[in-house]
């Protein structure tokens, strides 16, 4: 790598040269490539949390010239918060919760946490980033059709995929551009309707979660726009929705209100869109929202119900059964309460 600066360095620190205070120090470079590479990554971790002003590679000395700066902890949590931002400023509002909760004000140890957030942002980031692009390859392999139209298929995929400046692409990129807001994106997903829709969604959703690979709403969309193709992939559907719940819940802050109202909102739309799959989506949304699913979807449950023309056998019958769980469950309370009483 480039030396950052060409400057001199003493070989000490000055005196007052603790963390948080200006100084100049060396510090060895491994002899090992891969070790040395590890260092320097580190060192720039630091300097993105401000407690590395700059550094030098002293090829000659065998070490790292580092200029320390001065940094407090509210200061190097903002530089963090920045660095987030950045690329993916929805999972802020998690990040700044955690930094708040996070009691140990003594810089030294709030330098090692916040190193370790920002190397487990990267990785997560690098590691769904390569994830992503080769699920997207793949996909688009697997749905080769065994006619002549394998060309058309795979042309439309490849431009749906890369149609930066396509309607879809526009919108999502301005809704990714800021923290996640969940009206936002639910009042986007109502526009997924034709097929055509469904593949600028799939092309936009692939690109896109190459760069923000745990993002919710790409992970929705995604899902959603496999539910309005004919031959869309029922097992993508459903782990870009259980992703999408969870992955939103311990790195977006979605709150648990806030996918009890999505599960409310998603349900009702598969039936309107993908009756077949609605039940599959009723699951999904027990499995996130826990014991007190049925509160949060009785609504929809009564609207499917009353719907029964255009529902599904498999809706209905996964929306009785978990009707049945509820009336058997509170005739096991009734029951408990009587035994208590008589004993």
């Amino acid at each position: 790598m480039t030396p950052s600066s060409s400057k001199e360095w003493s070989l000490h620190r000055s005196q007052d040269g603790s963390l948080g205070t200006p100084a100049r120090l060396r510090i060895a470079r491994s002899g090992d490539d891969d070790e040395a590479k590890r260092q320097e990554r580190a060192i720039i971790r630091l300097r993105t949390l401000g407690v590395i002003v700059d550094y030098t590679v002293e090829w000659g000395s065998g070490s790292f010239g580092i200029e320390l700066g001065r940094v407090d902890v509210s200061e190097m949590d903002e530089r963090l918060l920045d660095y987030v931002r950045r690329t993916q400023p929805g999972r802020v509002p998690r990040l700044r919760s955690a930094l708040e909760a996070d009691a140990i004000r003594d810089l030294p140890t709030r330098v090692v946490n916040n190193a370790r957030r920002i190397t487990e942002f990267i990785y997560e980031t690098i590691v769904g980033s390569r994830r992503r692009a080769l699920e997207s390859m793949t996909r688009l392999v697997d749905d080769i059709p065994r006619s002549e139209s394998a060309d058309f298929h795979i042309r439309t995929g490849i431009q749906a995929y890369l149609d930066i400046k396509g309607r879809v692409g526009e919108a999502l990129d301005d809704l990714l551009g800021r923290e996640f807001d969940l009206e936002e994106w639910t009042g986007t997903f109502d526009g997924i309707v034709t097929q055509e829709d469904a593949g600028e969604w799939r092309g936009a959703t692939a690109r896109l979660l190459e760069s923000a690979p745990d993002h919710p709403g790409l992970l929705l969309g995604r899902a959603l726009a496999e539910a309005v193709t004919p031959t869309g992939d029922m097992a993508l559907f459903a782990s870009s929705v259980h992703e999408a719940l969870s992955l939103g819940a311990s790195r977006y802050a979605l709150g648990r209100g806030e996918v009890a109202r999505l599960c409310e909102w998603m349900t009702p739309w598969l039936h309107e869109r993908r009756p077949a799959w609605a039940g599959l989506g009723y699951l999904l949304a027990e499995r996130s929202l826990g014991t007190d699913h049925l509160q949060h979807l009785e609504r929809p449950e009564r609207m499917a119900i009353a719907d029964r023309g255009r529902g599904d056998a498999l809706e209905l019958g996964v929306i009785i059964a978990r009707r049945l769980a509820r009336h058997e469950e509170t005739l096991a309370d009734v029951a408990s309460s009587i035994e208590r009483e008589l004993s």
